[in-house]
This record gives C-alpha cells, sequence and structure tokens, in this order.
C-alpha cells in the first residue's frame, strides 16, 4: 500500500490495513459468539474461507507496484502504474534498484545505513506487542472471569473489545495524516501504559467486586483504544515507511517477522506469566515495557508524514551512513 499511493494520503491508506484486521476480528468475535451454543468449531474456522477467497479475488485486480517495475527496469509499465495512481514516478523510484532476494541479503549486509534502518523496522514490530495488545485480544474472556464476571458474559468481552478496536482505529485514520507518525506513536503508548498500570491495580482488588470488575472492562477497553487509534497503525505505517526500496521485500518481510514472533511469545506465555506472577504484575511488567518503547521511539525514530519513499531513504542515510 505504501508504494502504490502519494506521500500527503500513505497515512490514511496504510492505516486501513490496521482497520480491516479490526474489523475482521470483531466479525469472527460476532461469528463465533453466534455458534458458540451449537460447538461447531469446524463451521467457525471454514467460515474463515470466505474472506480469504475475497482477498484472492480482489488481489487478481491489484498492480504491481511502480518501485518494483522500476526495479525490474519497466519504466513504460511503471509510468503508466503510476499515472493511473494520480502518483509522480520520481516519488519512488529507488536510488539504486536491485533484482532478486539474494541481492536484496547482499544490499543488507554491505550498507549500514540500510542494516540499522532494518533493525528500527524490527523495532517498531515489536513496539506493537511488547505492550501486551494480543494477550488482552486473546484473553479478555479468560481475564474478566477471573475477576468475576460469569463465564457467559466475560465470552462478550470480546465484542466489547472487538466495537471498540474499530471504532478507535476509525479515529487514528483521521489524524494519522495531520499529527504525525512518530507523535501519534507516542500519544498510544502514553495511552497504553497509564491504562496497564491502573489495569494492574484494578485488577488485584476486583476478585468477587463488580466495581473493580467494571472499572477493569473499561481500562481494558481504553488500552485498546489507544493501540489501535496509535500504536498500531502508526508502528505498521512507520514499517512500510521506514524499510528502504533497495530492500524492501526482504526488510518488509523480517520486520513482519520480528512482529509475529514477539506477538507468538506473548500468546505463548501471558497465562503461565499471570499464574506466575499474578495479572496485576503481567500488566506492570507490560507497563514498563511501555515506558522503555516510549524512550526509544522518542530517541530513534525519525517523523515520515508528508515525505516521499525516498525522502525518508536519505534520512536515515544522513542520519547512520557515516557514523
Amino acid at each position: 500500500i505504501a508504494e502504490v499511493v502519494p506521500p500527503a494520503m500513505r497515512g490514511r491508506l496504510v492505516s486501513l490495513n490496521t482497520l480491516m484486521i479490526v474489523v475482521g476480528q470483531l466479525a469472527a468475535y460476532l461469528v463465533n459468539s453466534a455458534l458458540a451454543t451449537t460447538g461447531s468449531w469446524e463451521w467457525m474456522l471454514g467460515l474463515a474461507a470466505i474472506p480469504g477467497a475475497m482477498l484472492f479475488v480482489g488481489m487478481l485486480f491489484v498492480p504491481d507496484s511502480p518501485v518494483w517495475l522500476v526495479s525490474r527496469g519497466r519504466v513504460d509499465q511503471a509510468q503508466k502504474v503510476a499515472a493511473r495512481l494520480g502518483m509522480r514516478l520520481e516519488e519512488l523510484t529507488p536510488p539504486e534498484s536491485s533484482r532478486g532476494a539474494s541481492t536484496e541479503w547482499s544490499v543488507l549486509k554491505a550498507t549500514r545505513w540500510i542494516r540499522i534502518t532494518v533493525l528500527l523496522a524490527m523495532l517498531m514490530g515489536l513496539t506493537q506487542q511488547i505492550t501486551g495488545v494480543n494477550a488482552v485480544v486473546y484473553f479478555a474472556p479468560i481475564m474478566m472471569n477471573q475477576v468475576g464476571i460469569s463465564a457467559t458474559n466475560s465470552v462478550y468481552t470480546s465484542i466489547v473489545i472487538g466495537v471498540v478496536s474499530v471504532i478507535a482505529c476509525m479515529v487514528g485514520i483521521k489524524v494519522v495524516d495531520r499529527i504525525g507518525r512518530k507523535r501519534l506513536l507516542l500519544i498510544g503508548l502514553a495511552g497504553n501504559t497509564i491504562s496497564l498500570f491502573i489495569l494492574a491495580g484494578a485488577y488485584s482488588f476486583a476478585n468477587g467486586s463488580v466495581f473493580f470488575a467494571m472499572v477493569s472492562l473499561f481500562f481494558m477497553a481504553t488500552f485498546i483504544a489507544s493501540q489501535q487509534a496509535a500504536v498500531s497503525p502508526a508502528t505498521w505505517l512507520l514499517i512500510s515507511e521506514l524499510v528502504p526500496a533497495q530492500v524492501r521485500g526482504l526488510g518488509m518481510g523480517i520486520a513482519g517477522l520480528s512482529l509475529w514472533v514477539t506477538n507468538w511469545a506473548v500468546a505463548q506465555y501471558f497465562l503461565p506469566l499471570v499464574e506466575w506472577l499474578t495479572g496485576p504484575v503481567a500488566f506492570a511488567i507490560f507497563g514498563v515495557l511501555g515506558i522503555i518503547a516510549m524512550g526509544y521511539t522518542r530517541a530513534l525514530v525519525p517523523e515520515t508524514m508528508g515525505k516521499s519513499l525516498d525522502e525518508v531513504g536519505a534520512e536515515m542515510h544522513n542520519r547512520y551512513a557515516h557514523k
């Protein structure tokens, strides 16, 4: 998406990726809730083939990006695609294009500033997950059941989380091209951190208390709002804007791997962490990680709003090529 839209619209359109993720999550929550009484996990899984098939058909109509076409020497075709997309070709033309994954590996290994930039993109992937968003998304019903909400009612916590995610993400899309990626990420991390520390306190008193159970649910929703309005769209957007054109395929793959490995670790170890250290301590740990993330975001992440991908690459080159 970042390669096929003009800089002025890139934030909103790349952030549509995050919006579609949370819309898909909400749809899954609603379908699974409707099917919960039947116990038909086969239908729960099988119905996911429908959006998969829709994506397959839609991808048949998506053109290759101008930057990819130029890197293959297909300049005339790149110009036609760029014109169709309302772009100037020079906005996306890499200064030094390369061919093939093996060449991207060699460029990555040989070029210091590119290595550092890809590492920063990996850090953005890590940032999206270390404050515990998917611990909340995956285990909200279990956590709410532990603080005194019945198992039947706690299932609907996921629907609340899903609705909040969609609304918050729509808000994020409205502001991402106005206040900037870095500032938006810092605001979101601050909201996450505050919510996590309040959750840690409320969760420790919530057992059997309806009041504290509702406080826990409220700040769980506040956490999700900060995440989906700011942290998730800003991190995905920064990853797509930071990775240089010379190693875009490889670099995006590595950054995505960083994000999903961290996601796996959170999903795998969150509940054992809660059993070992208790829920309040687990939330507090995520809050501390949020503070750390705010520190390195402020120190290392450039503002990319309104800049072409080439301009972002030039800034990273100036920062790290000769140090």
